[in-house]
């Protein structure tokens, strides 16, 4: 098994970049499942980097704990949350390592595909069919996929309301992830990454949020886009200029479109 353990800061972005890197960098080879686990302490979280054997049915933490919850994920491997001598340990990772035929998970910018919105209906009742009733309170399709006439990577972006995602996440995890959807939390929003297969190219971002996240400016930005030819085309150029140098680099090439995508989504 890779265990790693490290305390940072949110805002340090070159220090969690590193250590993410590194845990990565590790699992070269490996087969098995990644599970993360974050823990609040004063400054910033504990972060806990684990990656276990391939079929992992009784996956555990190291130690003695107590289970806040624990469920089986689509594939039968255990996920939750729980307690030990340090803390309280929030999931917020959960996805299988690529198998040897994974595609590359690099940005591919395609131009713009005006079934996109239709092809998010269909994925927001697919997604509907799966999630307990009454769960998400709204759904909405934003990102550069939601904009007519923006060349865009071919994945859609949703937007899921509810409660509470502390919460809504001991029924999304069991319902959604698997071999083929990750799950992924930053802040107090979630983001499920579905895949057309196992270690294939993505097909949908799901991000999950209560309302009031900052999350939602999102649909902001979305509307300036839609209602502005000439911000669309600045920001289409900007996004081919960064895939072109930052392409190779999913994690930085979102970061550096941050500044722009903040501007014009107050």
């Amino acid at each position: 098994m890779v265990y790693r353990e490290a305390a940072l800061t949110d805002d340090d972005t070159a220090a969690l970049l590193e250590f993410y890197g590194g845990c990565f960098g590790a699992t070269a080879g490996l087969a098995g499942r990644v599970l993360v686990h974050r823990w609040a302490v004063a400054g910033g979280e504990v972060h806990r980097f684990a990656v276990d054997g391939a079929t992992m049915p009784g996956w555990r933490p190291l130690g003695d704990v107590d289970w806040t919850w624990q469920a089986e994920d689509r594939d039968g491997g255990l996920v939750g949350e729980y307690a030990d001598e340090s803390g309280a340990w929030a999931l917020s990772g959960a996805a299988w390592l690529p198998p040897a035929d994974g595609e590359p998970d690099d940005v591919q910018l395609v131009p713009p595909d005006p079934t996109w919105p239709d092809q998010a209906a269909t994925l927001i009742a697919e997604l509907g069919a799966i999630v307990p009733a009454g769960l998400v309170r709204r759904w909405e399709h934003h990102g550069s996929t939601a904009v007519p006439d923006l060349p865009a990577k071919p994945v859609l972006d949703l937007l899921a309301e509810v409660e509470d995602e502390a919460a809504a996440r001991q029924a999304l995890v069991p319902a959604l992830c698997g071999r083929e959807v990750e799950y992924w939390r930053q802040d107090g929003a979630a983001t499920y990454v579905g895949r057309w297969r196992w270690g294939g190219r993505r097909r949908y971002h799901l991000h999950v949020a209560a309302v009031g996240d900052p999350i939602w400016a999102g649909l902001t930005f979305r509307d300036r886009l839609r209602a502005d030819a000439a911000l669309r085309r600045e920001y289409a150029a900007l996004k081919a200029d960064l895939a072109a140098t930052l392409g190779a680099d999913r994690e930085r090439y979102t970061l550096a479109k941050g500044e722009f995508v903040a501007r014009y989504s107050a």
